[in-house]
């Protein structure tokens, strides 16, 4: 398991959310406007996603390394049986395989286990990233009277006009100094 491309592939899905605002911000305009924003360059270029994901690898590399090493481990002791299999007693061979099996059960579930704690942490850290990221957006969105945001990804066309990824960015950039 490559811990890098996990944490990449947590942070991509959250570059898919859609934002909303309140339809009453626009009163003085009987069709709606809308804006987009592209979560993915937001989160490509935030200095906290540097930080979220070096934190995390710090966090998670010893146990990862832990893990590898472990199912090295195990792989040798796979082939080691699997070569001595011809010089071994059935039973010999058998309890031996039955050991090896149990191990490799208990691997498993470790590497669930870890798996599990990853993405929890991931997607603890999005939270409060995209928490902000939300934040800022219903701020513009309010300031300049859009009624929906959508995400850029989500769009086959858009007008350059009406994207605000410029401003959410500058707005995230200003907050954080």
């Amino acid at each position: 398991m490559n811990i890098k491309a996990t944490i990449l592939s947590v942070i991509m899905a959250g570059s898919s959310l859609a934002y909303a605002t309140d339809s009453t911000a626009a009163t003085d305009s009987t069709s709606g406007r809308v804006a987009v924003v592209d979560i993915h360059t937001i989160l490509e270029q935030l200095p906290q996603m540097q930080t979220m994901r070096t934190e995390l690898e710090k966090q998670f590399t010893p146990e990862h390394d832990s893990l590898t090493t472990a199912q090295n481990t195990l792989k040798d002791k796979a082939e080691k049986l699997s070569s001595n299999k011809a010089v071994m007693t059935k039973t010999a061979y058998d309890t031996e395989q039955a050991a090896l099996q149990k191990e490799q059960y208990t691997l498993q579930t470790k590497q669930s286990t870890f798996q599990k704690k990853v993405f929890t942490a991931q997607d603890n850290a999005m939270k409060t990233v995209m928490s902000d990221i939300n934040k800022v957006v219903a701020k513009i969105a309010t300031e300049n009277h859009y009624d929906v945001v959508i995400p850029k990804n989500s769009t086959v066309y858009v007008s350059e006009n009406y994207d605000i990824t410029t401003q959410v960015q500058a707005a995230i950039t200003s907050e954080n100094k």
